[in-house]
């Protein structure tokens, strides 16, 4: 059997920024890299807004996930082992916001099919409460995703599983959908390569 995940381990951005507590985090950070791919990212002081049409509050969940993004990535190649500015060369000045509403679905529709996100760096997700997302894991397992609050979950984007040259791997994954749910949302950042 192959060394692998059953649960999707959780990073506190707080503790990589605390000196005290930066190097267990930044362990913990290298060991969800490696072995998940995806993880849970909490007290990241992002807010995320709840008010249709308030182009203010957008602009400014955009500029605040950009510095997030940003200071995440220097983490992510400390806990590599490699100087803070590593990747800042490979990041590219196109990273998405997406906003994703799902209608409620007809019992039997799919969902979002197993995929890896492919174009960028990393994937940062902000889920509602109605799960669905999955993770597969390397004994072909699907792992369920649950929404932890005040969350976000990052993926690893193919983009840099190649610029690692797959040391650090883009995790198959996909959604279910809850035939008995109201529409759900989902808004995701791609922090995008060059």
């Amino acid at each position: 059997m192959v060394d692998t995940f059953s649960s999707i381990p959780i990073v506190d951005f707080r503790r990589l920024q605390d000196p005290l507590t930066k190097a267990e985090a930044l362990e913990q950070l290298r060991e969800a890299i490696f072995q998940v791919g995806f993880l849970y990212l909490i007290n990241h002081g992002l807010e995320y807004p709840d008010h249709p049409g308030a182009k203010e509050l957008v602009e400014n969940y955009i500029a605040e996930s950009a510095k997030l993004s940003q200071e995440f990535m220097r983490y992510v190649s400390e806990c590599l082992s490699l100087p803070p500015t590593t990747f800042e060369s490979f990041k590219g000045k196109m990273d998405r916001l997406k906003f994703i509403r799902y209608p409620q679905a007809a019992p039997g529709s799919q969902g979002v099919g197993p995929h890896k996100d492919s174009t960028g760096l990393f994937t940062f997700l902000s889920q509602d409460d109605t799960g669905g997302l999955q993770v597969l894991n390397k004994n072909g397992e699907w792992i369920d995703a649950p929404p932890i609050e005040g969350s976000l979950v990052v993926n690893i984007q193919q983009g840099f599983e190649a610029i690692t040259g797959g040391i650090c791997t883009a995790t198959t994954h996909r959604v279910i959908v809850c035939w008995s749910c109201t529409d759900f949302v989902f808004c995701q950042l791609f922090l995008t390569s060059t």
